[in-house]
């Protein structure tokens, strides 16, 4: 026994076009189908009839799956076919003349034989043949073999998705045999086979209806599919059979929706064919298989959104979008916006000449252009004139990116006429302008406002320090509280206003500063011990690491001072009790930079945190800004004055485990003198 490929053809751009059927060494047509036209002089005797039968013409894969020879010219006889019997031919000849006497088109099995002598096998499509007109004693029909269904057919493997594995049958119970083919198919897929008398009556119907309807068979007999379907799917397909009533005598492939026993709607592929009887030539029925294509259907209907989401962007894009075709050298899809500006109604813009939309004098340049682009698929950008319908030129900038679709180089153009972008930059200028003009304005009164509260809280400040001194009398325990009080926040205050105003200097480029040689040892040491006492109360303990013999620094020691200050009072303020803030101080071995580390086990932040605390004013959101006080100055100050210096500041952080800030000031600043006198001391 031999095994037999029958290919199930797939339509449109799903069709594999390399595909070959096993023994027949042919590609199947679209849907199955093979067609031709057959002539046959009028005869009585189906001997002499079946040598009458001509081939006048059909398709290069008819020839192939009849057996025809390559160098056989048509018209020919049907005796040339190799494929065909002559007890086949005999039949075919005379179901030609049953099918012109009905005037009518006439269904059967048409016999086919391949193999070798030693292992010979048959397979069985089936042939519609239909009447043409004809004259003089000679008749014609069109012949159409579909290679989709087979008849005498015992499945006996699935070897993929869309060609199945044949024998012939050896019982010659035609019923049974497809019947057991159609069992084979619906165990594979999800799928039931069925039968139907000729009312469409369900005289029989597999198990695999309860996988897919949810309905047992017996709940269908004696119904008709109809009766199953939605209302508006049973109009439509009515509609097709009121407009062909012939298609009930033809094998049929069909797509609707069955409803489930629960409610829900489920699409079906239905394949069946019409049962004739043998003697009588009439309708009995159909045999057909139903197979669920739900998710086929959802695929499509995703892809549809995909397409249609994708050009909604196409044609919502800002810019000209024009596709080209190199082949045909044309236009082939444009969106709203290449309408506008080239000045042209979509169609005269798609299926014309892309050339036309330039000017004469840049055209070489143009080809030369997008053949680059195709050759090396690569994007490209230039500036080209664009000529509008009136003749006018306009200045445009081009990008050209080379794309394939399906083996076609296409060029898809993003066009800017220079007009958009002149108009576009003035924008941003003025825009920039204003923004500039309203941060000058913001620095300038910052700084007036500044100046204006100096005056008065210096005067708070003076008055308490005189107050808190005793310098007029003794004061009570509750009245030096108050003056402590007053004090503290006057200084507090007071920082605030010089934070805001080396801000406002440092933007306006009026920061200068008073440096000197120091020693950041030392200078650490003393920034330590100002936060001593409140890392004290908050339980935090302080660590340093200063490395040795580090060269002197050339900075302003107040400046430096106010950094370190602005980091070890954050460090401190945001990390819990046992925590710890650690400085170190050390050279990069690599760049020669000076590096000041202060490190800390704290509540730390986020990347996006870290941003948002390097602005001025601006503190991290969240619970830390109601257990915490700031102004949101330190950070962007301390930034500032490292760069101020030529340095820069650093912030590493992580969530529930601390934030390190790093100091880089460079080499040009570092002295390396044995006995350099430090700054004056501002204690």
């Amino acid at each position: 026994m031999r095994d037999s490929h029958m290919a199930t053809s797939v339509p449109g751009p799903y069709r594999d076009e390399g595909a070959r059927d096993d023994e027949t060494g042919h590609g199947s047509s679209e849907r199955g189908d093979f067609v031709a036209i057959l002539g046959i002089v009028g005869s009585s005797d189906p001997i002499s009839a079946g040598s009458a039968v001509t081939v006048l013409m059909g398709s290069r894969d008819f020839g192939a799956i009849v057996g025809l020879p390559e160098t056989v010219a048509m018209p020919c006889p049907l005796d040339a076919a190799k494929h065909i019997c002559d007890a086949a031919r005999h039949a075919l000849a005379d179901s030609i003349q049953r099918a012109i006497d009905m005037r009518t088109p006439l269904v059967r099995p048409f016999p086919l034989n391949y193999g070798t002598d030693e292992v010979p096998w048959t397979a069985r499509p089936w042939a519609t043949l239909t009447p043409m007109n004809a004259g003089g004693g000679f008749s014609a029909v069109a012949l159409r073999i579909d290679t989709r269904i087979t008849d005498e057919l015992d499945v006996v493997q699935q070897t993929d998705d869309t060609v199945l594995t044949t024998v012939p049958t050896e019982t010659g119970d035609e019923t049974w045999s497809l019947q057991r083919s159609l069992r084979a198919l619906s165990a594979a897929y999800a799928a039931f086979s069925w039968k139907t008398d000729r009312d469409g009556r369900i005289g029989f119907i597999s198990e695999g209806v309860t996988r897919i309807l949810g309905y047992e068979p017996q709940e269908m007999y004696g119904h008709t599919p109809a009766e199953f379907m939605p209302r508006d799917e049973v109009l439509r397909i009515n509609a097709g059979f009121t407009s062909f009533p012939h298609k009930l005598e033809m094998p049929m492939d069909l797509e609707h929706k069955f409803q489930r026993k629960d409610g829900g709607e489920v699409w079906v592929r239905v394949v069946m064919i019409p049962v004739f009887d043998p003697i009588t030539g009439i309708r009995r029925g159909h045999h057909g298989l139903t197979i669920d294509i739900s998710d086929r259907k959802e695929a499509e209907k995703a892809l549809g959104a995909t397409v249609a989401r994708h050009y909604a962007l196409f044609e919502a894009a800002r810019d000209a979008i024009v596709i080209l075709d190199l082949e045909s050298g044309t236009v082939i899809e444009a969106n709203r916006q290449a309408t506008v500006v080239t000045c042209r109604a979509l169609e005269t813009l798609v299926n014309h000449d892309y050339r036309a939309l330039f000017a004469d004098s840049d055209l070489a340049r143009l080809d030369r252009l997008l053949s680059t682009a195709a050759a090396e698929s690569a994007t490209i950008d230039d500036e080209f004139a664009l000529r509008r319908p009136d003749g006018s030129l306009v200045p445009a900038a081009l990008r050209a990116t080379s794309v394939t679709v399906e083996g076609r180089p296409l060029i898809q153009l993003i066009v800017r006429t220079l007009e958009d972008r002149i108009s576009y930059e003035r924008q941003l200028r003025q825009e920039r302008y204003s923004a500039q003009a309203a941060n000058r304005s913001k620095t300038e009164f910052l700084a007036n406002m500044s100046h204006e509260l100096r005056t008065p809280l210096n005067a708070i400040i003076g008055f308490s320090e005189v107050l808190d001194q005793e310098m007029f009398g003794s004061l009570s325990d509750r009245q030096k509280d108050y003056v402590a009080d007053i004090l503290d926040s006057g200084r507090h205050l007071l920082e605030i206003i010089n934070s805001i105003l080396d801000l406002s200097k440092i933007e306006v480029g009026k920061f200068e500063l008073a440096e000197h040689v120091i020693d950041i040892g030392e200078t650490v040491g003393k920034c330590l011990a100002l936060v001593r006492e409140r890392a004290v109360a908050s339980g935090v303990h302080l660590d340093r690491d200063i490395a040795a013999s580090l060269p002197y620094l050339r900075a302003d020691p107040v400046r430096i001072k106010q950094i370190l200050l602005n980091l070890l009072s954050n460090a401190v303020k945001f990390t819990g009790k046992d925590g710890l803030v650690k400085t170190s101080a050390m050279l990069d071995t690599t760049s020669g930079e000076m590096l000041i580390e202060i490190s800390d086990t704290g509540v730390g932040m986020t990347p996006e945190e870290i941003g948002r605390a390097m602005q001025p004013f601006t503190q991290v959101h969240g619970d830390r800004n109601r257990r915490f006080e700031g102004t949101g100055l330190g950070l962007s100050l301390a930034q500032r004055l490292c760069e101020q210096h030529g340095g820069s500041l650093e912030i590493a952080s992580e969530p529930q485990v601390g934030t390190r800030a790093i100091i880089r000031l460079p080499c040009d600043r570092l002295i390396s003198l044995g006995n350099v006198p430090a700054a004056p001391s501002d204690d």
